[in-house]
Parts: structure tokens; sequence; C-alpha cells
């Protein structure tokens, strides 16, 4: 997983908002246009324009966003790493674009665990105490062909907050799921960083109730 195996150096992380979204574009649009509107003390113009235009921009904005991703690729499986040091375990259900992803990971030596509920929550407990918070989404590629987890990572002494990206695909034989950081350079491409985890497909069978 992205987190590490002992802690992950988070600081990598990187998430880039995408600029060229409709949502962004539109926001964009009805900044510049206020602004204009301002400038030429129009105020009362502006102001029609934007209560009319704006939520038609935004319905645009949002039913683009929203468009439903399916994969050919089912992800559906039980997919656990270990070694000397800890194990870590994945579990996913999915129907069509709907994905289910469930999370765990310990240290062997009892020192330190990351448990995680089915709605993309998790806390690192270490020494009996919470260290650390997790908050996730998962979706699909755009091709389809990857898993796109987004976390959100908080250290719950000094408060600090970092974001970071994993993409995971399974091999061409369907037994093991990899695990990739990504960030976005300065002209917006995609970068694998950082270590890949690999997870091998398990015996049990995939399952994850809600809690």
């Amino acid at each position: 997983m992205s987190a590490s195996d002992s802690t992950r150096n988070l600081s990598t992380g990187l998430v880039k908002v995408n600029t060229a979204s409709p949502l962004c574009q539109t926001i964009t649009l009805c900044v510049i246009m206020h602004k204009i509107f301002r400038e030429r003390a129009r105020v009362k113009k502006a102001s029609i324009f934007l209560c009319l235009f704006l939520p038609v921009f935004l319905s645009i904005s949002c039913a683009e966003q929203k468009k439903e991703v399916r994969s050919d690729v089912d992800f559906s499986g039980a997919w656990v790493r270990e070694n000397d040091l800890v194990s870590s375990a994945i579990t996913i259900e999915q129907k069509g674009s709907e994905v289910k992803f469930l999370w765990k990971q310990k240290a062997k030596d009892g020192s330190w665990k990351i448990e995680c509920d089915t709605y993309g929550e998790c806390d690192k407990i270490q020494d009996g105490e919470k260290v650390e918070h997790y908050s996730f989404s998962v979706g699909i590629s755009e091709d389809g062909q990857r898993l796109v987890v987004n976390w959100i990572a908080k250290n719950l002494k000094s408060g600090e907050i970092v974001p970071f990206v994993d993409e995971m695909e399974i091999t061409s034989d369907g037994k093991e799921l990899i695990s990739r950081p990504i960030e976005f350079n300065s002209k917006g491409d995609k970068v694998y960083k950082g270590e890949e985890y690999r997870f091998r497909k398990s015996a049990d069978p995939a399952s994850i109730n809600p809690e």
C-alpha cells in the first residue's frame, strides 16, 4: 500500500487540481465576468447574469464530472503482502463502477497497526494511541484499467495534513495487484514516484460487510 512499512514518507505525495475540468473553467469564467462587470460599474447587470447563467454552467459541469467509468478489469479479491516487518491486506469488491475498498496493515512486532472501516476512514494506532488518521476515496481510471485511490493523511500530534495518490493495477495473469504512488509534474503529466508494492491474490474469499 502507500503507507510505508513503518511510516511511509508521505511528504512526497502531491495532488494536482485539474484546472482543465469543466467545474474549474466555470468558476474561473464567473470570476472573470464578475470583475469585468464590476470594473465597468455594471454590478446590477453582473448579478443578473450570474444568477441566470451560473446554475446552467454548474449543471453542465456537474454532469460532466459525474460521468460513470466502467472497467472490463475485475479488481475484486483479497490481496496480501508481507515481509519480515509488516503484513498488509486489501479487500476489494467491485460491481460495475462501484468499488468497495478495505485496507489493514500491522507491524509484526505488534508495535503499531492501521485499521480502516468500510467508509474510507483509517487510524494508525501505535502503542495503544492513535497517531495518524487517513481518509480515502476510490475510483476507476478513465481508461478503466486501474484503481485510483486518493488519500489524505493527518498526523494527530503535529496536525500536518498530507494528500497523496496511489494507482493500482492487476498483472496480466491476475495473480498480483501492484500499487504505485503517483505525482504530477509542472506540465500536469503523471509521474510514478517512490516504491511500488505488490500484493498477491489470496485464496481467502473477499467480502466487505458494512459495519
